[in-house]
């Protein structure tokens, strides 16, 4: 009897994360990750506006780039059943602004970890880059590590990460900074996930 592929072997789908998702590029206010989210999914292209409220230009931002091999991060043996947990990107956000002669964007990355047949409930982290690279060249300019994690309680199958970066800046050429640069998010071929965080034990 074939049993159903676990979820935590599917490939994941990259048209899934690539999207066009903007919002109009104004000035950043405190919002969580899940807001940040919310208001941009779904949305293409943005325009940046005057105070006034009229439209000045359209900007084109940079489509986001996940390197083959970088969209999973997955930690035990070598084969389907020695898998203790792993790490994928799901959904990519990005907002863009020009402030002054730079070209700002901002990354929002949600992910999911799961656990694999040899895994045990416990809290898990892995390295992601996040950087901005010229398409011509692929000169990275900026790049950044950020730490992301989860919390498998018992009996649960994974859990879900969600990770909002700073404005990252870059030299603003054009408007059509989608044809200068692009966004590239991963899991780095040398990445390694942190074991389980050690449980106290009481006094």
């Amino acid at each position: 009897m074939n049993r159903p592929a676990r979820p935590w072997l599917a490939p994941l789908s990259i048209a899934a994360i690539i999207a066009g998702l903007l919002a109009p590029a104004v000035a950043l206010s405190a919002e969580s990750d899940e807001g940040f989210f919310s208001r941009l999914l779904g949305r293409g292209k943005s325009e940046t506006s005057s105070e006034a409220g009229k439209t000045e230009q359209t900007l084109d931002c940079p489509e986001v780039q996940v390197p083959s091999g970088e969209s999973s991060l997955r930690v035990g043996g070598e084969g389907s059943t020695s898998v203790r947990h792993q790490f994928s990107v799901g959904d990519v956000a990005r907002e863009c602004a020009v402030v002054g002669n730079q070209l700002t964007i901002k990354v929002g990355v949600k992910g999911r970890l799961l656990i694999g047949p040899a895994g045990s409930a416990g809290s898990y982290s892995a390295p992601l880059r996040i950087g901005i690279r010229k398409t011509l060249g692929e000169q990275v300019l900026v790049s950044k590590v950020f730490n992301v994690g989860g919390t498998i309680a018992p009996g649960a199958p994974g859990a879900e990460f969600t990770i909002v970066t700073e404005p990252m800046a870059v030299p603003f050429t054009t408007q059509h900074a989608a044809d200068d640069y692009e966004v590239v998010v991963g899991f780095g071929k040398d990445a390694k996930a942190a074991a389980p965080a050690a449980k106290r034990k009481r006094q």
